[in-house]
């Protein structure tokens, strides 16, 4: 077990001014894993960016629960009345997106963006795969950590340990990996997650008519190619549309965060002319 005792981040982070925007982390992640993405955008959006309970820095604000998807929705839209967003421009990565989901289920995303999400799935040996690879980054975090800020000084070593999620390693400094490593190896709702997956059918349909839905595919992603989880998606979803994220794995967010941003910001509209809604506080 690592001694390592850095302190969290914040449980969230709120920048900017515009139109409001709400970002959504995968399982095992923080908010400062949208750092690259939020640089790009904050000149034209009112971005809110929190932690996951159950993940490194954030409590749950009620009784600890099942850390299911509709779970985490509730903790997600505690964070939007805060912030005084009644509706939000919605983003969710990974399994973010499934968070993402559920929150345009209860009318509060003014649009859906989903980036790379392996949220539904045709069989089960899909869903079976998808918690062999959570389960093995899982391991592989726990027992790098206490050797991470040596270890990960070397690109080798770091396209080892991410080679999963990541295809450009350069992309991941030594300290933004270590960073990472410690999101999961502190998310106390990592692995009660996985094993709610195990007996999972996936996220529940949404009406894709009545919704904006997008979803953009990594190019190069390993854990959640287009091809395994696309046609689920639409089945779920029904009409919606897709882009592709150019050279980027997984982890999009880092590799390509310009193609991140410009779909951010074309999804939401921040270019134009239309005037952004009041700042709740």
């Amino acid at each position: 077990m690592s001694t390592d005792s850095t302190p969290p981040p914040p449980a969230h982070h709120r920048s900017g001014h515009g139109h409001p925007v709400v970002l959504i982390h995968g399982l095992g992640g923080t908010w400062p894993i949208w750092r690259p993405v939020l640089r790009l955008i904050e000149e034209h959006c009112d971005v809110l960016a929190p932690t996951a309970a159950g993940h490194w820095g954030a409590r749950w604000h009620g009784p600890v629960r099942s850390p299911m998807p509709e779970v985490m929705a509730d903790e997600v839209e505690a964070w939007m009345d805060l912030a005084g967003f009644r509706q939000a421009h919605v983003v969710g990565h990974s399994l973010g997106s499934w968070v993402a989901l559920e929150l345009t289920r209860r009318g509060r995303a003014l649009s859906t963006t989903l980036l790379c999400p392996p949220v539904a799935w045709q069989a089960a040996w899909h869903r079976a795969r998808l918690v062999a690879q959570l389960t093995a980054i899982f391991l592989t975090a726990h027992l790098t950590i206490p050797y991470a800020p040596f270890l990960m000084r070397w690109a080798p070593v770091r396209h080892g340990v991410f080679r999963a999620v990541v295809e450009r390693v350069d992309t991941l400094s030594a300290d933004d990996a270590v960073e990472v490593l410690r999101g999961f190896v502190r998310a106390d709702a990592y692995w009660p997650a996985i094993r709610g997956l195990v007996g999972s059918a996936g996220v529940h349909p949404v009406d894709g008519r009545a919704h904006d839905v997008h979803a953009a595919w990594a190019l190069e992603d390993r854990m959640a190619p287009a091809a395994v989880y696309a046609k689920p998606l639409i089945d779920r979803v029904g009409v919606m549309t897709h882009s592709v994220i150019p050279r980027s794995g997984h982890l999009a967010l880092w590799e390509n965060p310009r193609a991140v941003a410009d779909l951010i910001l074309e999804r939401v509209g921040a270019v134009s002319r239309r005037p952004p809604p009041l700042r709740g506080r």
